[in-house]
């Protein structure tokens, strides 16, 4: 006993990752398949089935393995065939942070509190908060993941409250969108600028170009000093 007590300690036999995607597996299975597959339960816990919103399994699941040689075992299955299917296995990569998603839920009575639709979403996962629109018809329940969110999705939509159905969908994130539009509002200012700044130029060109017409004044100048000349030495003595 104390050798397995050790052994299980070892930190060589406890690894960092322990969970692994599985994918294109036959639609046919069930979890225990998937446990079965990867070794048994003395090898593979946690069996997580991913459904879509039919609740329909498709062929995703992710699993936890108990050791490292266990981890190892299941990675050396990745490409095996089973019933014409080759069955993917690799490392889970989760997102460090997980994203928070919203569901909208629509369609419930009047009197309806948030705390009714959160208990109706609570299965399903972490529940940041919940919040109403300004008219009230619309509560949006926000989720600690994506996971979390299509699951209360699956959940909401359809559930009958106070007798109303609700409608749930998951929000799409509008930060797309709106950067979208930033850069098109951005873009249509920046090109009108050009056409402001060519047209300013254009024109002080055109009244600087005027100047050289001050070059008649030159003769203008002379025939003023030859009129001056003539009336000065010619003017007093010969007069017409």
């Amino acid at each position: 006993a104390q050798s397995t007590k050790s052994d299980s300690a070892h930190p060589a036999d406890q690894p960092r990752v322990t969970t692994v995607f599985i994918s294109s597996l036959p639609r046919t299975f069930t979890s225990a398949d998937v446990e079965a597959f990867l070794g048994g339960p003395t090898q593979a816990t946690n069996i997580s089935m991913q459904i879509d919103k039919a609740g329909e399994f498709h062929g995703r699941a992710t699993a936890s393995m108990q050791s490292a040689s266990a981890l190892i075992a299941a990675l050396d299955k990745n490409n095996t065939v089973v019933d014409g299917h080759h069955i993917s296995v690799h490392i889970y990569k989760q997102h460090a942070k997980p994203v928070e998603t919203t569901v909208a839920v629509r369609g419930f009575a009047a009197n309806a509190t948030n705390k009714q639709i959160a208990e109706i979403a609570k299965p399903a996962g972490t529940i940041v908060r919940v919040r109403r629109n300004q008219s009230g018809d619309t509560a949006f329940v926000v989720m600690h993941s994506y996971g979390d969110a299509v699951r209360a999705e699956a959940a909401l939509n359809g559930c009958v409250l106070d007798e109303c159905t609700l409608d749930a969908s998951i929000v799409k994130s509008g930060r797309a969108a709106t950067a979208k539009q930033k850069d098109a509002k951005e873009a249509s200012v920046t090109s009108l600028a050009p056409r402001k700044v060519a047209r300013r130029p254009a024109k002080k060109v055109g009244v600087l170009k005027t100047a050289p017409a001050q070059e008649p004044s030159s003769a203008s100048t002379e025939a003023k000093s030859n009129a001056e000349f003539r009336q000065l030495f010619l003017g007093s003595d010969s007069k017409p």
